[in-house]
């Protein structure tokens, strides 16, 4: 299995962030130095697919540490799980939360989904550009971004912003429902933004549902009970 992504090798601080999560190498095949013992011999073969659920994990911390995730960093992580890098960059580039490319720290993604849409988001994507600049255009000191994301899962509450922070303690948070002055603000480094408060989604019984107005009143079994409870009216 070829392991080599690239020739570019991880830095120190990527290693501790795929370390972190993996434990130290305990041989050269798995990103630790090479001697006489490890040049010749190693075990693993199950072992080392073991490690291949691991995959997302370290994905995240190299992200959630370094801000981006490096061909060094995939060089590196490939080794230590034994993965091929055509697959580790699949998973890599997949999702809009991992960025493949160096950026600043603090990215914020505004959500331009289908329920964001129809709350504001074109509105407030054009008033960032407008105001500030194309997304993925940095602040004046390089500290923060934003760029536009598919659903996060906030639909109830759009439009939906997800702050991603970079850093060893940085946290990540979302805001939602956000307008473009708060992100504005944040990405001049004039307001540093809070995350927003939670407040629980309506639950069985509660007012506000809506889809799922009917769970524990009618029989999902029953046509009859359906149309009792209002089915088919729209």
């Amino acid at each position: 299995m070829d392991l080599h992504f690239t020739r570019h090798d991880a830095t120190e601080e990527e290693r501790v962030a795929v370390d972190s999560i993996l434990g130290p190498p305990e041989s050269g095949w798995r990103g630790g130095d090479r001697d006489e013992r490890s040049r010749n011999s190693e075990i693993g073969g199950r072992e080392l697919r073991n490690q291949r659920p691991m995959l997302l994990p370290v994905l995240h911390e190299v992200q959630s540490q370094i801000g981006w995730i490096s061909h060094g960093a995939l060089n590196y992580l490939c080794k230590r799980l034994g993965v091929p890098p055509a697959e580790a960059y699949g998973v890599a580039s997949f999702y809009a939360l991992f960025s493949l490319e160096k950026q600043p720290p603090t990215v914020f993604h505004v959500c331009d989904d289908i329920a964001c849409k129809t709350l504001g988001a074109d509105a407030l994507c054009t008033q960032l550009e407008t105001e500030f600049g194309t997304e993925n255009t940095p602040n004046q000191t390089g500290t923060a971004t934003w760029k536009r994301s598919p659903c996060l899962g906030l639909c109830e509450r759009g439009p939906a912003v997800f702050c991603q922070n970079a850093g060893v303690g940085k946290q990540d948070f979302t805001l939602a429902p956000v307008d473009g002055n708060q992100i504005l603000e944040a990405l001049q480094e004039k307001l540093s933004p809070r995350r927003s408060p939670g407040g629980s989604n309506p639950q069985k019984g509660e007012a506000g549902l809506t889809l799922l107005t009917r769970v524990g009143v009618a029989d999902p079994l029953s046509l009859d009970g359906y149309l009792a409870q209002g089915g088919y009216s729209a």
